[in-house]
């Protein structure tokens, strides 16, 4: 009997099972997941799955940034809004800055662009995804043909493309463009994400092993799962020495961080050398102190001293003063140097007159008294003539005498009191002089030692000083270098504690992942071949059943 003939009489989904059977490829399953009498098999491919085929089985792949839309849809966005316009603007700008866009932007020209700006903007995100891509037309023409090819959910009408800058078609725009612009950063961490390529490995070696369970290559099943098995062994070694080499680096760490920890504290001890530096330069202050105050009585006593050599040298300016008015005024004097010589030699003379007239007044009284006595011999009136005369001449020679004994003895007085006056003078200058010499050694004596004091008091504050700050500076560089140590270990322990527990936790949510998955495809492959079987059986029944109807026939 004809088969053909036979099978023309199966109803449709009979006659989709002879063909599913005859066919390599997998069929397609309901829209509400209801099993059909006679089904093909499911496919465990995401792209040819239902509404509610395979429920239950979850394939953590990585997403694709292309949506898939059936028509116009309603922005939920609010565009309108002026802080998400805002937020679009700073969400561009910083794409822009951290991509190398060389067209200047800025925050206002991105709240009204122009059409040279947008069309940067275009062309700028079209290279993004594809370097090569070169705009041809126009860009109102472009950008929506570029926002369909990746399935931009929502319409933008041409019109507000070419009123980009517009007030009521800037929003939709900018809109547009934040959705591209976080898609290419969506899609740039999901290239950069390690668990996502787990999961497509995870997902082809699925696809592969169930080809090859389909077309019944067993070797070729069990390399794939040996070679699975290898790589992630290899992987899992990999992380166990990764591990183990983190292990050992927190343990160093630790004991560095428990060394450090056993060590004084730096700041402590910089904050005791601190203070112990602030009770020298206490003392110090304070013994500079002491020496400006000691400086200041010298300064006073030196003041004082220069003030009482002041004094002397007015008093010997006033006995310099004193002696030359006193030698003006002997030599205004009409008796002279040459005078008082003329006055001793008249003297001399005199008293040289005076013992001849002496002597002659001896000898006239001898002669006298001879004459007398000769008169009293010869009778003569000697008395009354003679002694008379001689009387006279005798008072006369007396009183010149006399008076030139008292000129020369008036002349003798001034000049020996000129004479002492001058040498009380000399001798007062002098010791004047010697007192003001005396007093400008022990001044410049003073000075040169408190000088000296001050500056050795000088130089010691600044090795005091220079000492003080060398000892901050070097508290400080070691208290600064052991911060530095104590937080960069801090921050290797944690950076090595954290990339541990993130190795981990990846590690046992890919084994996680990894066991549920092949749980769930042998879960999925043991219930298809499950109904495979009763499939089969119930064609055999109905090919059986047909069959019998034949052969009655």
């Amino acid at each position: 009997m004809n088969r053909r003939q036979t099978l023309a009489s199966i109803s449709a989904s009979q006659s989709n099972v002879v063909k599913g059977g005859n066919s390599a490829a997998p069929g397609r399953c309901g829209m509400d997941g209801a099993a059909l009498s006679v089904k093909g098999r499911k496919s465990v491919a995401p792209g040819m799955l239902g509404a509610g085929g395979m429920s239950g089985i979850t394939l953590e792949g990585r997403p694709s940034i292309v949506t898939k839309t059936t028509g116009p849809k309603q922005d939920p966005r609010p565009l309108s809004s002026k802080d998400y316009q805002n937020y679009c603007i700073k969400t561009l700008i910083h794409y822009f800055t951290t991509h190398g866009f060389s067209y200047p932007v800025s925050p206002k020209t991105l709240a009204s662009p122009t059409g040279k700006d947008f069309t940067a903007i275009v062309t700028f995100l079209i290279q993004q995804l594809d370097p090569a891509t070169r705009v041809q037309g126009k860009v109102e023409d472009e950008f929506p043909v570029f926002l369909k090819r990746l399935n931009y959910p929502y319409q933008v009408s041409k019109s507000a493309l070419f009123a980009v800058g517009a007030p009521h078609s800037w929003p939709a725009v900018l809109g547009a463009l934040t959705w591209v612009v976080e898609a290419l950063e969506y899609k740039e961490k999901g290239n950069s994400s390690q668990g996502g390529n787990h999961v497509e490995e995870m997902m082809d070696y699925v696809g592969e092993g169930y080809h090859c369970f389909m077309l019944c290559n067993d070797a070729r099943s069990q390399e794939l799962d040996r070679q699975f098995a290898e790589k992630f062994h290899k992987e899992e070694a990999e992380r166990g020495a990764r591990y183990e080499e983190l292990r050992k680096e927190n343990e160093q760490l630790e004991e560095e961080l428990a060394q450090l920890r056993s060590l004084p504290d730096p700041v402590d001890l910089a904050t005791e050398q601190n203070r112990e530096q602030t009770v020298i330069c206490e003392k110090l202050e304070l013994l500079v102190q002491q020496d400006q105050a000691l400086n200041q009585a010298a300064l006073r006593k030196l003041s004082e001293k220069k003030m009482d050599v002041q004094t002397k040298q007015e008093q010997i300016a006033a006995a310099e003063a004193e002696v030359e008015k006193l030698r003006h005024s002997v030599a205004s004097q009409p008796v002279s140097k040459a005078d008082v010589n003329r006055i001793l030699l008249e003297r001399k003379k005199l008293e040289e007159l005076v013992a001849t007239e002496a002597a002659q007044c001896e000898e006239m009284e001898r002669a006298n008294h001879e004459m007398e006595m000769q008169a009293e011999f010869c009778n003569l009136d000697l008395k009354g003539v003679v002694k008379p005369n001689l009387e006279r001449l005798r008072d006369t020679y007396l009183t010149r005498a006399k008076q030139l004994h008292q000129d020369l003895t008036g002349l003798q007085e001034a000049c020996s009191a000129r004479t002492e006056s001058t040498a009380e003078k000399k001798q007062e200058i002098a010791a004047l002089q010697a007192e003001n010499a005396k007093l400008e050694a022990q001044l410049q004596a003073t000075k040169d030692f408190y000088d000296e004091k001050c500056r050795k008091l000088t130089a010691q504050a600044d090795r005091i000083k220079a000492l003080i700050e060398e000892s901050c500076s070097e508290a400080v560089n070691r208290t600064e270098h052991m911060e530095s140590q104590i937080s960069r270990a801090q921050m290797l322990y944690e950076q090595g504690k954290r990339e541990g527990e993130g190795e981990l936790a990846k590690l046992e949510a890919d084994y996680k992942r990894a066991f549920h998955l092949m749980a769930t495809h042998k879960e999925f492959v043991a219930g298809t071949i499950s109904r495979t079987v009763a499939t089969v059986r119930q064609v055999k029944g109905e090919i059986a059943e047909l069959h019998s109807i034949s052969m009655m026939a």
